[in-house]
């Protein structure tokens, strides 16, 4: 027979946001960071991913909102969809000015030896 586990949960430091429902166990935290999106409805992971199949891979607003609430059980409007898409380049274009810069610094910006054939002869890029 197992022994039984202490009552308490884990312990998520962050704000609280209330469910809607009496007592302080039924409350679920939030973790706040530096990069989090303002008012956030999902994680980083599901903006990134949702992003990713949209203008990425090229599927649907339906098709992404169906696989988000099929696999994932997350319901969100298109509109909801579109909303959280507008807010990723706050996140996003930090990151992409401190490549640009790299890339502007460094010595070589493209070295590839890639080989391609056409007709039965190898052709380098």
């Amino acid at each position: 027979m197992h022994p039984r586990l202490p009552a308490s949960g884990p312990s998520t430091p962050g704000r609280r946001r209330g469910s809607g429902k009496a007592g302080r166990a039924r409350r679920q935290a939030t973790p706040v960071g530096p990069e989090a999106l303002p008012n956030p409805a999902v994680g980083h992971r599901t903006v990134a991913l949702s992003a990713w199949l949209h203008y990425g891979v090229g599927v649907s607003i339906s098709q992404v909102r169906e696989l988000l609430g099929g696999q994932f059980q997350t319901h969100l409007s298109a509109g909801g969809l579109v909303v959280t898409w507008r807010r990723l380049p706050m996140i996003l274009e930090p990151w992409y000015v401190q490549l640009a810069e790299q890339a502007r610094a460094s010595a070589v910006l493209h070295a590839a030896d890639t080989g391609w054939r056409m007709n039965g002869r190898t052709w380098w890029l």
